[in-house]
């Protein structure tokens, strides 16, 4: 591009601007964006704190929290698989896959849709209808 261009464009009214350079600023700032929260989901976690949502009147739902093993976790890798060690201590491999931040697990044949409430480079905190999953970076032994 010459000089002039560059600077016609960058002193231009973003809604002067040909649509071709919003569309291709937008889609590589989404791109990172979303580049930079598949990275932090990629990592081991250990789930530290669990709960259901219980119906206590006819349309009102309060958390409950259910004992879970320590050893319950999800190792989210940067190739789209998973693992998961269950309460029961038993591993379950899987895939996942983040959409509008939103980590959709597809293991032994169910899909289950977790949003994501918080994340940081150290803690996660996902939901569903009828679950929160308070979860901790995993410490390497």
């Amino acid at each position: 591009m010459s000089k002039t261009i560059v600077n016609n464009i960058g002193s231009m009214p973003i809604n002067k601007l040909p649509k071709s350079v919003l569309l291709f600023t937008t889609a590589t700032l989404l791109s990172c964006n979303s580049n930079n929260l598949e990275n932090k989901i990629a990592k081991d976690w250990q789930v530290t704190k669990m709960q259901r949502y219980v119906k206590v009147t006819s349309n009102g739902f309060a958390p409950m929290d259910i004992d879970i093993s320590p050893k319950t976790s999800y190792n989210f890798k940067k190739d789209g698989k998973t693992e998961i060690i269950t309460q029961l201590g038993s591993k379950m491999d899987g895939t996942w896959k983040n959409i509008d931040s939103t980590i959709i697990i597809t293991a032994m044949g169910e899909k289950k849709s977790f949003k994501i409430d918080s994340i940081s480079d150290t803690s996660m905190l996902l939901s569903s209808n009828t679950f929160k999953f308070y979860l901790r970076k995993k410490v390497q032994n």
